[in-house]
Protein backbone atom coordinates (compact mmCIF):
# COMPACT_ATOMS: atom_id res chain seq x y z
CA UNK A 1 0.00 0.00 0.00
CA UNK A 2 2.97 2.30 0.54
CA UNK A 3 4.98 4.19 -2.03
CA UNK A 4 8.76 4.20 -2.02
CA UNK A 5 11.08 7.11 -2.67
CA UNK A 6 14.10 9.04 -1.46
CA UNK A 7 12.80 12.09 0.42
CA UNK A 8 15.89 14.07 -0.52
CA UNK A 9 15.12 13.82 -4.26
CA UNK A 10 12.64 16.22 -5.87
CA UNK A 11 11.86 13.80 -8.70
CA UNK A 12 10.94 11.06 -6.21
CA UNK A 13 8.50 13.39 -4.45
CA UNK A 14 6.94 14.37 -7.79
CA UNK A 15 6.49 10.71 -8.71
CA UNK A 16 5.13 9.68 -5.30
CA UNK A 17 2.57 12.51 -5.25
CA UNK A 18 1.44 11.60 -8.78
CA UNK A 19 1.20 7.87 -7.94
CA UNK A 20 -0.64 8.54 -4.67
CA UNK A 21 -3.13 10.80 -6.43
CA UNK A 22 -3.75 8.15 -9.09
CA UNK A 23 -3.84 5.18 -6.72
CA UNK A 24 -6.08 6.71 -4.08
CA UNK A 25 -8.36 8.66 -6.40
CA UNK A 26 -7.50 12.22 -5.47
CA UNK A 27 -5.17 14.56 -3.71
CA UNK A 28 -3.67 13.45 -0.40
CA UNK A 29 -5.51 14.91 2.58
CA UNK A 30 -2.42 15.15 4.78
CA UNK A 31 1.36 15.11 4.58
CA UNK A 32 3.19 14.02 7.72
CA UNK A 33 6.93 14.66 7.77
CA UNK A 34 7.89 12.41 10.65
CA UNK A 35 10.98 10.54 9.50
CA UNK A 36 14.56 11.56 9.89
CA UNK A 37 18.08 10.25 9.75
CA UNK A 38 20.50 9.93 12.64
CA UNK A 39 23.82 8.16 13.11
CA UNK A 40 25.30 6.95 16.39
CA UNK A 41 28.82 8.11 17.25
CA UNK A 42 28.67 11.04 14.83
CA UNK A 43 31.34 13.53 15.88
CA UNK A 44 32.78 16.78 14.62
CA UNK A 45 36.36 15.62 15.12
CA UNK A 46 36.72 14.23 12.59
CA UNK A 47 33.62 15.34 10.69
CA UNK A 48 32.30 12.87 8.14
CA UNK A 49 31.22 15.49 5.62
CA UNK A 50 29.34 13.05 3.39
CA UNK A 51 27.36 11.71 6.33
CA UNK A 52 26.60 15.23 7.57
CA UNK A 53 25.42 16.34 4.11
CA UNK A 54 23.15 13.29 3.80
CA UNK A 55 21.52 14.12 7.13
CA UNK A 56 20.84 17.68 5.98
CA UNK A 57 19.44 16.41 2.67
CA UNK A 58 17.07 14.02 4.43
CA UNK A 59 16.22 15.98 7.61
CA UNK A 60 15.94 19.50 6.16
CA UNK A 61 15.44 19.21 2.42
CA UNK A 62 13.16 16.16 2.58
CA UNK A 63 10.28 17.94 4.32
CA UNK A 64 10.71 21.08 2.19
CA UNK A 65 10.68 19.10 -1.07
CA UNK A 66 7.70 17.07 0.10
CA UNK A 67 5.67 20.15 0.93
CA UNK A 68 6.61 21.80 -2.37
CA UNK A 69 5.49 18.70 -4.28
CA UNK A 70 2.20 18.04 -2.52
CA UNK A 71 0.84 21.46 -1.54
CA UNK A 72 -0.22 22.55 -5.07
CA UNK A 73 -2.25 19.32 -5.42
CA UNK A 74 -3.76 19.69 -1.96
CA UNK A 75 -4.64 23.36 -2.43
CA UNK A 76 -6.22 22.66 -5.82
CA UNK A 77 -8.39 20.02 -4.12
CA UNK A 78 -9.39 22.50 -1.42
CA UNK A 79 -7.68 20.73 1.44
CA UNK A 80 -4.17 20.94 2.80
CA UNK A 81 -2.82 19.72 6.12
CA UNK A 82 0.89 19.37 6.82
CA UNK A 83 2.37 18.04 10.05
CA UNK A 84 6.10 18.48 10.65
CA UNK A 85 7.68 16.72 13.62
CA UNK A 86 11.30 17.62 14.24
CA UNK A 87 12.17 14.95 16.78
CA UNK A 88 10.65 12.38 19.05
CA UNK A 89 13.94 11.83 20.87
CA UNK A 90 12.61 13.06 24.21
CA UNK A 91 9.74 10.56 23.99
CA UNK A 92 12.06 7.53 23.76
CA UNK A 93 12.94 6.47 27.32
CA UNK A 94 16.43 5.13 26.50
CA UNK A 95 17.34 8.43 24.75
CA UNK A 96 15.41 10.94 26.87
CA UNK A 97 18.05 11.44 29.54
CA UNK A 98 21.08 10.97 27.30
CA UNK A 99 23.09 13.99 26.20
CA UNK A 100 23.72 14.70 22.53
CA UNK A 101 27.35 13.58 22.33
CA UNK A 102 27.87 11.54 19.19
CA UNK A 103 24.93 13.16 17.41
CA UNK A 104 26.65 16.26 15.99
CA UNK A 105 25.29 16.20 12.43
CA UNK A 106 21.80 15.18 13.57
CA UNK A 107 21.65 18.07 16.04
CA UNK A 108 22.87 20.49 13.34
CA UNK A 109 20.29 19.24 10.86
Amino acid sequence: MGLEGDVSRKEDWTRVVREATERFGGAPAILANIAGLSVVDDTLDPLDEGQARRMVEVNQMGPALGMAAVLPVMIAAGRAKVVNISSGRRLIPRLRDRDSRGLASWVAS
